[in-house]
């Protein structure tokens, strides 16, 4: 059975995960699941790296509205003289 189409007016959130073997590509599946009859709103998962790389995308992509990001580069990029670069050049 093919997923319902969305209408123009839908609201899509951006969620970025994981690795695709990893556990939270299967969490932000699992969430965009639960909205996949919903016509209003719709969630668009995207594979990212859990990381640095993730809150990057969160800071700087418009396209993605929350992202799964480890405590470890959350911890890194708030360290005293951390220098979290937020753009892609």
């Amino acid at each position: 059975m093919a997923a319902p189409k969305a209408k123009a007016e839908t609201a899509w959130l951006g969620l970025v995960a994981g690795p695709a073997a990893g556990s939270e590509a299967v969490h932000a599946a699992d969430i965009a699941s639960l909205f996949e009859k919903d016509q209003a709103f719709r969630v668009m998962p995207m594979l990212g790296d859990v990381g640095a790389g993730n809150l990057r995308l969160l800071l700087n992509d418009p396209g993605v509205d929350i992202a799964f990001v480890s405590t470890d580069a959350i911890a890194a990029a708030a360290a005293p003289g951390a220098t979290l670069i937020t753009s892609s050049s």
